[in-house]
């Protein structure tokens, strides 16, 4: 399945069209600029091992200044947000709060330019 997402997705695969997959990667494009950031990863996500996601994070963390939050739903499948689902709901409490985190260390920062 995989495989065939990334034929249809980016017309080829690593192996066959090595500077799509460059210019396209993250890491290509990381920097201590780079904003805080949440990535949500399926502990069954079968499209993007559990393993892909925990070096992007450490790799941008190592990278930005900024904080880089993985957060692995247990028995999650790839997209698993996109259909109503328990699961979905669950998490959501988590990524309101990382939100507003976020929002009021950025207004924190504003006031204590001013």
């Amino acid at each position: 399945a995989r495989r065939k997402l990334l034929e249809v997705v980016m017309g080829g695969t690593p192996d066959t069209h090595p500077e799509v997959f460059r210019l396209s990667s993250p890491f290509q494009w990381s920097s201590r600029e780079i904003p805080p950031g949440m990535m949500l990863q399926g502990g069954h996500d079968t499209l993007i091992p559990m393993e892909e996601a925990v070096q992007m994070q450490l790799y941008l963390q190592k990278q930005a200044e900024e904080k880089q939050v993985l957060l692995k739903v247990p028995l999650a499948q790839h997209g698993f947000d996109i259909f109503p689902s328990i699961t979905a709901q669950c998490v959501v409490p988590f990524v309101e709060r990382y939100l507003v985190e976020q929002y009021q260390k950025l207004q924190q920062k504003r006031n204590d330019e001013h």
